[in-house]
């Protein structure tokens, strides 16, 4: 599960103090793109060692948020442990009672209906208990790394990554290539331009396939036309252009011709 924000601690109003809005609005920016992406962006020299701070804040949050989580899940497993050998120690229980009972006297008579109770309730218990704990420990690690059904015991098998694009630097695995050439039709060209990219700058993605789809997003709406005004806007600039017009109109329209004032139309 990642970590979906980074503290912004009460200490940097001091710090920020010195900075203008626009800086403070370009540090706050730049920070939100390097928590989002990893990814660091140029800065100018009057706010390059404060977006440092912030860069090195935010991963110092996310490695306390691993440790926050390792150490849940620490305690997780140690509980079901100790939920699983309460629960043997019940059986164990289970069987001495009932070795007691096959030594009572009598226990020809009481025999039948002894077995017949004993089975009743083994029944309803396992009706009602909740999953084994080894099924409840599956199903609790597999909701923290994510959701997913709960192994069986064998380790994951891991996807197959290829080396793509002209400088074969970019890993995708096969369920990612499939993604993209189906959803985006110059799929080759974006994974072309990441590995150019990678190789000319050597910056490194988290994952390559989500930086594509956020590209291909940025240039989509970069290149989605502007609606045009409607006609019979209100808009100052197309007010005075349309009385311009129609005073020239008139103008033409009213003025004599040359020839009445003896003047030479050339």
């Amino acid at each position: 599960m990642a970590l979906a924000y980074f503290p912004m601690y009460g200490s940097y109003e001091a710090i920020f103090e010195t900075l203008t809005d626009a800086q403070l609005g370009a540090l706050v920016r730049g920070s939100l793109h390097y928590f989002n992406s990893g990814e660091r962006i140029a800065t100018k020299p009057s706010i390059a060692p404060l977006y440092t701070m912030l860069c090195r804040d935010i991963d110092y949050s996310g490695i306390a948020y691993e440790e926050k989580c390792e150490k849940s899940r620490a305690s997780a497993r140690k509980r079901w442990e100790k939920q699983r050998n309460e629960d043997a120690s019940g059986c164990d229980r289970m069987r001495t009672d009932a070795d007691a009972c096959e030594r009572m006297p009598n226990k020809d008579k009481y025999k039948d209906k002894i077995n017949t109770n004993t089975n009743a309730s083994a029944r309803a218990k396992e009706e009602s208990s909740p999953a084994p704990a080894p099924e409840r420990e599956d199903c609790l690690a597999a909701e923290e790394d994510g959701g997913g059904t709960p192994s069986s015991g064998k380790p994951p098998v891991k996807e197959a990554v290829r080396s793509c694009g002209s400088f074969s630097n970019v890993p995708l695995t096969d369920a990612q290539l499939e993604r993209l050439h189906r959803e985006i039709p110059e799929a080759d060209e974006y994974i072309d331009r990441l590995s150019e990219h990678i190789a000319s700058t050597g910056k490194t993605y988290a994952d390559c396939c989500a930086t594509i789809f956020k590209w291909v997003r940025e240039d989509r709406r970069k290149t989605q036309p502007k609606p045009e005004a409607p006609k019979g806007s209100f808009d100052t600039d197309d007010f005075f252009e349309a009385a311009l017009e129609r005073s020239k109109k008139l103008l033409e329209e009213a003025s004599p011709p040359w020839e009445s004032f003896g003047g030479r139309k050339e």
